[in-house]
């Protein structure tokens, strides 16, 4: 192993030990290399819950043939309104949304309302777990909706995962984005998601570029409950990886960006 490679690892070793203080858990998947920080401990999920659901509402839309641009009508009193929710800005008594609208909000604003109407209308957490188990993922749980964990924060922590399991979802993700319409169109609107960009964007090299989804925990005393980010970085180099980072209280963004850095750091 070259010097460097050796050095690099030494430091990973450095962050383990942090980690193990500020309950970190980070993956990246480079080659046949798993490489983490507490990879296998399951983490909360809180938005990163929607990208495993809209993976799921993709299979739904494509197995009964309908269209990304199929209209339906929403009641604004059956929203909650007390929530982030970016579709209620300028909604009148109702609104009417397409499919791809309602993914669009839910994947790159992460709008609670759009992520629960989806549910209504695809069935709950239980069928997009039941999907998750058929494509061979069984340590990433979806067990409540955004309406639950509103009523009850502490439920959150039910729509779990480890960051070893979410990359290789992510990398899944990557092998099958091409599939059909529908994952494309998913994979289009984590590209150009831009919430979190002080967490892994920020860590990113010079031409780097990345599709990801990010998650933020409910409020406590001491700030968000936690934070996460995961993605795909795709390097200038044309070497693409999977990259998760869970960050449980206290946090700031600005360590999973730190933490980032230092595994896409590691080389090949």
């Amino acid at each position: 192993m070259k010097r460097s490679a050796v050095l690099l690892l030494l430091l990973l070793i450095f962050v383990s030990v942090l980690a193990q203080k500020e309950n970190i858990g980070a993956c990246v998947i480079k080659g046949d290399s798993v490489i983490g920080i507490n990879y296998t401990k399951p983490y909360p999920m809180y938005s990163v819950m929607k990208f495993p659901q809209a993976l799921y509402i993709a299979n739904e839309l494509a197995h009964r043939g309908m269209s990304l641009n199929e209209k339906i009508t929403v009641k604004r009193a059956d929203l909650m309104q007390d929530t982030w929710s970016p579709m209620l800005k300028g909604m009148a008594e109702e609104g009417s949304f397409s499919f791809g609208e309602l993914l669009a909000l839910s994947l790159q604003q992460s709008d609670n309302n759009a992520c629960d109407i989806l549910f209504q209308k695809f069935g709950g957490p239980k069928r997009v777990e039941r999907f998750l188990r058929r494509i061979g993922f069984k340590q990433i749980y979806v067990r409540k909706t955004e309406q639950q964990m509103h009523t009850d924060p502490s439920v959150s922590n039910l729509n779990r995962t480890t960051p070893k399991e979410m990359a290789c979802l992510l990398l899944w993700f990557y092998q099958h984005h091409n599939d059909n319409v529908y994952m494309q169109y998913i994979w289009n609107l984590l590209a150009q998601c831009r919430t979190g960009e002080d967490r892994i964007l920020a860590a990113l090299p010079e031409g780097a570029s990345f599709v990801h989804k990010t998650g933020t925990g409910y409020p406590t005393q001491f700030g968000p409950s936690g934070m996460a980010d995961v993605g795909i970085v795709m390097m200038p180099d044309g070497k693409d990886f999977p990259i998760v980072v869970f960050v449980e209280s206290p946090v700031n963004s600005s360590r999973i960006a730190e933490i980032a850095r230092d595994l896409i750091a590691i080389p090949d």
